[in-house]
């Protein structure tokens, strides 16, 4: 468990979910589980758990890659609608922002995180958005942000909100 101090060195702390009760369900070497516990399950309990980081007290400004469950391009049977709209309405009540980030169109899924539809569900919210790249190397740190702008523009959305280190938010257009 981390306190409050240990936070403190960073300007922006992002928020995400890389786990399912345990399980690192967007790591490569766990991809076969996907097949055991089937896509309807692990879709469904994915947003819960977003659902309840987003509206929790832990010290993050955006929720990352908010979509992460399709990296593997597995997908549940029903359709999302419903659980991009309780994700946006989450995300709204919290005040925090999302990510748009562009690695997932690096990954099997071929598609930026999050896609165009809970996107667009996020921009009917009020809920601001920033972009992120999840470079892990320098070479990858602005990868597809111009892709990425024009996303959030057929989302709806005409700024990017972009955090500034003493806890305010930018607005910059992008259209």
């Amino acid at each position: 468990v981390f306190s409050e101090a240990d936070f403190a060195p960073f300007d922006v702390i992002l928020g995400s979910v890389h786990f399912v009760d345990g399980w690192a369900f967007d790591d490569p070497a766990e991809r076969g589980r996907w097949d055991e516990v089937g896509p309807d399950a692990i879709w469904r309990r994915y947003f819960d758990i977003r659902c309840e980081a987003v509206t929790s007290d832990a010290p993050f400004q955006i929720m990352a890659h908010p979509d992460l469950a399709k990296k593997f391009a597995i997908y549940p049977s029903f359709d999302l609608t419903t659980l991009y709209e309780q994700a946006a309405e989450a995300c709204a009540s919290s005040g925090r922002m999302i990510e748009v980030n562009t690695s997932g169109a690096h990954y099997a899924c071929a598609e930026m995180f999050p896609a165009p539809e809970l996107l667009a569900a996020f921009c009917r919210a009020g809920v601001e958005c920033t972009v992120g790249t999840d470079a892990h190397t320098p070479a990858n740190v602005a990868r597809g942000i111009e892709q990425a702008y024009q996303l959030m523009a057929q989302a709806g959305y005409q700024t990017v909100t972009v955090p500034t280190a003493d806890g305010d938010r930018r607005h910059i257009p992008i259209a």
